[in-house]
């Protein structure tokens, strides 16, 4: 009974302040979570602050770079098929002189000749109709592939300036991923990462603003029902020194005296 939470207690219960009590404990819980969320958005603005200028500098160089993930693969492919160009163009020039030869010689013009005896073959005997069906299909996908030959061909042509704009582009990129990879995606991301620091940082001081008037709107909330908890202990501990008083007395203790004292 010496401890004072204990005499707390014991008022509480003699005060039926409950009800005021849970009020004050979950006001004051609010208000203790929104200072805490105030001192740690404090602290991350200043180091923002510190930072800011760095992720700021990464932010525009990643911005600049309009990074697109899979782009250094797409790259390292079409080095290497200017590389091989020149070995490319003679194989494919020699398939594309297979296929159309000169007059009367080539793959195309023996495929042609061939269709055209395998229909009056097939004029004279119906059981040939597939056959020359399959060699026509045979013709149109020759001809077909011949032409994407010759396109194919046509894309092996590199200017000396594209290709050292590429190995540039490709350099600059290798150096984005050892900087801030491993891989392309990697960088993709921590530009965003950056986006979202430099955006926080902007708006810290006025975030910050709102929640220090949340935490002044949530003191004033717990200091009411500090009140109303204090208010509902001092009219309990007016009543209990009077009872106590009438117990003394009945008991001829006629001279003692009973008060109940509150520190604040």
């Amino acid at each position: 009974l010496l401890k004072s939470e204990v005499q707390l207690q014991l008022l509480d219960k003699f005060s039926k302040c409950f009800p005021e009590l849970e009020d004050y404990k979950a006001s004051y819980d609010e208000y203790i979570s929104s200072v805490k969320e105030l001192e740690e958005l404090k602290e991350k603005s200043e180091k923002a602050k510190r930072d800011y200028d760095y992720y700021s500098f990464c932010l525009n160089e990643l911005d600049k770079a309009q990074l697109k993930e899979g782009e250094d693969d797409e790259l390292s492919q079409e080095l290497k098929k200017i590389s091989l160009s020149e070995a490319l163009t003679d194989e494919v020039t020699s398939a594309i002189d297979l296929l159309k030869g000169d007059i009367g010689e080539g793959a195309l013009s023996q495929l042609s000749h061939s269709v055209s005896a395998l229909k009056k073959a097939s004029s004279k005997d119906s059981s040939l109709d597939e056959l020359c069906s399959r060699l026509e299909s045979c013709q149109i996908e020759a001809e077909d592939i011949a032409a994407s030959l010759r396109d194919y061909l046509s894309s092996l042509t590199f200017s000396e300036s594209e290709l050292e704009e590429k190995n540039a582009r490709l350099s600059q990129l290798q150096r984005i991923k050892k900087k801030y990879g491993p891989s392309i995606g990697d960088a993709i991301n921590k530009r965003e990462e950056y986006r979202s620091f430099i955006d926080s940082a902007d708006n810290a001081d006025t975030i910050i603003l709102d929640l220090e008037r949340e935490v002044e709107k949530k003191k004033s909330i717990l200091d009411k029902c500090a009140k109303a908890l204090s208010e509902r202990r001092r009219a309990g501990a007016r009543i209990l020194e009077e009872k106590i008083l009438e117990v003394l007395h009945k008991l001829s203790m006629n001279g003692a005296d009973f008060s109940i004292q509150f520190d604040s």
